[in-house]
Protein backbone atom coordinates (compact mmCIF):
# COMPACT_ATOMS: atom_id res chain seq x y z
CA UNK A 1 0.00 0.00 0.00
CA UNK A 2 3.25 2.51 0.77
CA UNK A 3 5.27 0.95 -2.17
CA UNK A 4 8.77 0.45 -0.01
CA UNK A 5 10.10 -2.86 0.16
CA UNK A 6 10.92 -5.07 3.06
CA UNK A 7 14.50 -3.75 2.26
CA UNK A 8 13.56 -0.14 2.75
CA UNK A 9 11.72 -0.56 5.56
CA UNK A 10 14.56 -2.85 7.25
CA UNK A 11 16.89 0.24 6.33
CA UNK A 12 15.17 3.19 7.77
CA UNK A 13 15.13 1.49 10.80
CA UNK A 14 18.68 0.31 10.95
CA UNK A 15 19.41 4.28 10.02
CA UNK A 16 17.14 5.59 13.02
CA UNK A 17 18.66 2.97 15.13
CA UNK A 18 22.16 4.27 14.09
CA UNK A 19 21.05 7.93 14.75
CA UNK A 20 19.97 7.54 18.34
CA UNK A 21 23.18 5.56 19.09
CA UNK A 22 21.85 2.42 20.26
CA UNK A 23 23.71 -0.46 21.42
CA UNK A 24 21.46 -3.36 22.09
CA UNK A 25 19.83 -6.05 19.76
CA UNK A 26 16.50 -5.74 17.82
CA UNK A 27 14.71 -7.61 15.43
CA UNK A 28 12.60 -7.71 12.36
CA UNK A 29 9.70 -9.70 11.56
CA UNK A 30 8.53 -10.28 8.34
CA UNK A 31 4.69 -10.08 9.77
CA UNK A 32 1.67 -12.47 8.00
CA UNK A 33 3.59 -13.69 5.34
CA UNK A 34 1.47 -16.10 2.71
CA UNK A 35 3.57 -16.25 -0.27
CA UNK A 36 6.69 -18.10 -0.95
CA UNK A 37 8.85 -15.26 -2.56
CA UNK A 38 8.13 -12.38 -0.04
CA UNK A 39 9.44 -14.89 2.80
CA UNK A 40 12.46 -15.43 0.88
CA UNK A 41 13.07 -11.23 -0.07
CA UNK A 42 12.05 -10.79 3.87
CA UNK A 43 14.85 -13.52 4.85
CA UNK A 44 17.49 -11.88 1.84
CA UNK A 45 17.36 -8.87 3.49
CA UNK A 46 18.13 -9.97 7.40
CA UNK A 47 14.95 -10.37 8.74
CA UNK A 48 15.47 -11.84 12.21
CA UNK A 49 11.71 -13.85 12.42
CA UNK A 50 8.77 -14.74 10.08
CA UNK A 51 5.25 -15.17 10.41
CA UNK A 52 3.55 -17.44 8.26
CA UNK A 53 0.28 -16.59 7.81
CA UNK A 54 -1.79 -20.32 6.50
CA UNK A 55 -4.97 -18.58 6.27
CA UNK A 56 -5.19 -19.43 2.75
CA UNK A 57 -4.64 -23.00 3.13
CA UNK A 58 -6.55 -23.65 5.77
CA UNK A 59 -9.77 -25.61 5.04
CA UNK A 60 -13.25 -22.77 5.28
CA UNK A 61 -16.58 -24.32 6.58
CA UNK A 62 -15.53 -27.68 7.07
CA UNK A 63 -17.81 -27.34 10.80
CA UNK A 64 -20.72 -26.76 8.15
CA UNK A 65 -20.50 -30.29 6.41
CA UNK A 66 -23.04 -33.07 6.93
CA UNK A 67 -21.05 -36.30 8.29
CA UNK A 68 -21.71 -38.17 4.76
CA UNK A 69 -20.11 -34.96 2.46
CA UNK A 70 -16.96 -35.00 5.69
CA UNK A 71 -16.34 -38.33 4.87
CA UNK A 72 -16.35 -37.70 1.11
CA UNK A 73 -14.04 -34.71 1.31
CA UNK A 74 -11.58 -36.77 3.58
CA UNK A 75 -12.06 -40.02 0.91
CA UNK A 76 -10.03 -37.41 -1.46
CA UNK A 77 -7.07 -37.79 0.28
CA UNK A 78 -4.50 -40.72 -0.39
CA UNK A 79 -5.40 -44.34 1.15
CA UNK A 80 -1.86 -44.35 2.76
CA UNK A 81 -1.74 -41.04 4.16
CA UNK A 82 -5.60 -41.79 5.94
CA UNK A 83 -4.16 -45.04 7.14
CA UNK A 84 -1.14 -42.65 9.16
CA UNK A 85 -3.88 -40.31 10.72
CA UNK A 86 -6.27 -43.15 11.78
CA UNK A 87 -3.17 -45.20 13.44
CA UNK A 88 -1.70 -42.04 14.99
CA UNK A 89 -4.31 -40.55 16.66
CA UNK A 90 -7.55 -42.90 16.96
CA UNK A 91 -8.54 -45.33 19.77
CA UNK A 92 -5.16 -43.31 21.43
CA UNK A 93 -5.15 -40.99 24.44
CA UNK A 94 -3.03 -38.16 24.29
CA UNK A 95 -1.96 -36.80 27.94
CA UNK A 96 -0.51 -33.06 28.48
CA UNK A 97 -1.01 -30.90 31.44
CA UNK A 98 -3.11 -33.67 33.41
CA UNK A 99 -5.94 -33.83 30.89
CA UNK A 100 -6.39 -36.29 28.47
CA UNK A 101 -7.36 -35.76 24.99
CA UNK A 102 -9.03 -38.48 22.36
CA UNK A 103 -9.80 -37.82 18.83
CA UNK A 104 -13.16 -39.52 17.73
CA UNK A 105 -13.12 -40.77 13.92
CA UNK A 106 -15.40 -37.17 12.81
CA UNK A 107 -12.87 -35.07 15.06
CA UNK A 108 -10.09 -36.43 13.18
CA UNK A 109 -11.88 -36.20 9.64
CA UNK A 110 -12.30 -32.53 10.92
CA UNK A 111 -9.16 -31.81 11.19
CA UNK A 112 -7.64 -33.08 8.62
CA UNK A 113 -9.50 -31.17 6.20
CA UNK A 114 -8.79 -28.04 8.25
CA UNK A 115 -5.46 -28.27 8.92
CA UNK A 116 -3.14 -31.01 6.16
CA UNK A 117 -3.00 -28.77 3.55
CA UNK A 118 -1.86 -26.17 5.68
CA UNK A 119 0.54 -28.41 7.74
CA UNK A 120 2.11 -29.28 3.84
CA UNK A 121 2.64 -25.57 3.30
CA UNK A 122 4.32 -24.97 6.65
CA UNK A 123 7.09 -28.50 5.45
CA UNK A 124 7.79 -26.46 2.81
CA UNK A 125 8.47 -22.94 4.10
CA UNK A 126 10.45 -24.17 6.76
CA UNK A 127 12.61 -26.75 4.62
CA UNK A 128 12.87 -24.97 1.23
CA UNK A 129 13.08 -21.27 2.95
CA UNK A 130 13.84 -21.09 6.64
CA UNK A 131 16.42 -24.06 6.83
CA UNK A 132 18.45 -22.39 4.26
CA UNK A 133 18.79 -18.37 5.83
CA UNK A 134 22.43 -17.84 6.58
CA UNK A 135 21.24 -16.45 9.82
CA UNK A 136 18.92 -17.43 12.97
CA UNK A 137 15.36 -16.86 12.09
CA UNK A 138 12.70 -17.19 14.78
CA UNK A 139 9.07 -18.73 13.14
CA UNK A 140 6.05 -17.92 14.22
CA UNK A 141 3.08 -20.00 12.88
CA UNK A 142 -0.51 -18.32 12.51
CA UNK A 143 -3.25 -20.40 12.43
CA UNK A 144 -5.62 -17.56 13.65
CA UNK A 145 -6.89 -15.80 10.53
CA UNK A 146 -9.70 -17.89 9.96
CA UNK A 147 -13.27 -17.73 11.31
CA UNK A 148 -13.40 -21.06 12.85
CA UNK A 149 -11.74 -21.00 16.64
CA UNK A 150 -8.93 -23.34 17.18
CA UNK A 151 -9.81 -26.28 18.94
CA UNK A 152 -7.94 -28.20 21.56
CA UNK A 153 -8.04 -30.81 19.24
CA UNK A 154 -7.25 -28.66 16.15
CA UNK A 155 -3.93 -27.23 17.78
CA UNK A 156 -2.95 -30.98 19.59
CA UNK A 157 -3.57 -32.25 15.55
CA UNK A 158 -1.23 -29.19 14.03
CA UNK A 159 1.52 -29.96 17.20
CA UNK A 160 2.01 -33.69 16.39
CA UNK A 161 1.84 -33.30 12.87
CA UNK A 162 4.91 -30.37 12.79
CA UNK A 163 6.92 -32.68 15.09
CA UNK A 164 6.07 -35.87 12.63
CA UNK A 165 7.31 -33.51 10.13
CA UNK A 166 10.22 -32.28 11.76
CA UNK A 167 9.21 -28.61 11.84
CA UNK A 168 10.15 -26.59 14.56
CA UNK A 169 8.09 -23.35 15.20
CA UNK A 170 9.04 -20.45 17.98
CA UNK A 171 5.77 -19.76 18.27
CA UNK A 172 2.12 -20.27 17.18
CA UNK A 173 -0.90 -18.49 17.29
CA UNK A 174 -4.58 -20.07 17.72
CA UNK A 175 -7.95 -18.52 16.74
CA UNK A 176 -9.34 -18.06 20.28
CA UNK A 177 -12.70 -18.23 21.08
CA UNK A 178 -14.54 -14.62 21.49
CA UNK A 179 -12.64 -11.52 19.29
CA UNK A 180 -9.78 -9.72 19.42
CA UNK A 181 -10.26 -6.41 18.08
CA UNK A 182 -7.06 -3.96 17.51
CA UNK A 183 -7.03 -1.14 20.23
CA UNK A 184 -9.93 -2.29 22.25
CA UNK A 185 -10.80 -5.08 25.09
CA UNK A 186 -11.29 -8.40 24.61
CA UNK A 187 -14.80 -9.16 23.43
CA UNK A 188 -16.20 -12.16 24.85
CA UNK A 189 -16.86 -15.24 27.65
CA UNK A 190 -14.00 -14.73 29.82
CA UNK A 191 -14.41 -18.09 31.57
CA UNK A 192 -14.92 -19.91 28.60
CA UNK A 193 -11.65 -18.06 27.27
CA UNK A 194 -9.75 -18.80 30.11
CA UNK A 195 -10.55 -22.46 29.80
CA UNK A 196 -9.82 -22.48 26.37
CA UNK A 197 -6.37 -20.57 27.07
CA UNK A 198 -5.58 -23.00 29.42
CA UNK A 199 -5.53 -26.23 26.92
CA UNK A 200 -3.61 -23.95 24.57
CA UNK A 201 -0.73 -23.00 26.88
CA UNK A 202 -0.22 -26.80 28.05
CA UNK A 203 -0.36 -27.64 24.45
CA UNK A 204 2.31 -25.09 23.38
CA UNK A 205 4.04 -25.91 26.72
CA UNK A 206 4.39 -29.64 26.28
CA UNK A 207 5.71 -29.12 22.53
CA UNK A 208 7.99 -26.48 23.61
CA UNK A 209 6.96 -23.17 21.96
CA UNK A 210 5.48 -20.46 22.61
CA UNK A 211 1.65 -19.24 22.75
CA UNK A 212 1.12 -16.30 20.81
CA UNK A 213 -1.61 -13.96 20.78
CA UNK A 214 -2.36 -11.44 17.66
CA UNK A 215 -4.12 -8.51 18.19
CA UNK A 216 -3.41 -8.59 21.86
CA UNK A 217 -3.95 -4.76 21.98
CA UNK A 218 -5.35 -3.42 24.76
CA UNK A 219 -6.77 -6.62 26.02
CA UNK A 220 -6.39 -5.44 29.94
CA UNK A 221 -9.08 -8.09 31.32
CA UNK A 222 -7.68 -10.95 29.64
CA UNK A 223 -4.13 -10.18 30.17
CA UNK A 224 -3.51 -11.42 33.83
CA UNK A 225 -4.99 -14.45 32.64
CA UNK A 226 -2.19 -14.95 29.50
CA UNK A 227 0.52 -14.29 31.72
CA UNK A 228 -0.93 -16.94 34.54
CA UNK A 229 -1.41 -19.97 32.17
CA UNK A 230 1.08 -19.30 29.68
CA UNK A 231 4.10 -18.65 33.08
CA UNK A 232 5.20 -15.93 30.52
CA UNK A 233 6.52 -18.29 28.27
CA UNK A 234 3.98 -16.54 25.24
CA UNK A 235 4.25 -13.25 22.47
CA UNK A 236 1.73 -10.93 22.40
CA UNK A 237 1.28 -8.81 19.36
CA UNK A 238 0.54 -5.62 19.94
CA UNK A 239 -0.48 -2.57 17.55
CA UNK A 240 2.54 0.12 16.86
CA UNK A 241 0.12 2.78 17.96
CA UNK A 242 -0.83 1.24 21.59
CA UNK A 243 3.13 0.25 21.68
CA UNK A 244 3.83 4.05 21.00
CA UNK A 245 1.08 5.07 23.71
CA UNK A 246 2.48 2.67 26.33
CA UNK A 247 6.37 3.83 25.74
CA UNK A 248 5.21 7.49 25.78
CA UNK A 249 3.27 6.85 29.56
CA UNK A 250 6.78 4.73 30.98
CA UNK A 251 8.58 7.65 29.70
CA UNK A 252 6.14 10.48 30.86
CA UNK A 253 5.59 8.92 34.07
CA UNK A 254 8.85 7.23 35.14
CA UNK A 255 11.89 7.11 31.83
Amino acid sequence: LTGRSYEKVLDDVCFAVFQEGYRGGFGADGDHLKKREDIVDALNCGYTMITLDCSDMIGRGVEGLSESEAEAAYCKFPPEFRNRLENAYLRKGFSIGGQEYFFSRDELICCALIYSKAVDFVREIYFDCLKKADHQVDFELSIDETESVTTAQGHLFVAMELEDNHVEVTSLAPRFIGEFQKGIDYIGDIAEFEKQLKQHAEIAHHFGYKLSIHSGSDKFSVFPIIGQHTEGVLHVKTSGTSWLEAIGTVAEKNP
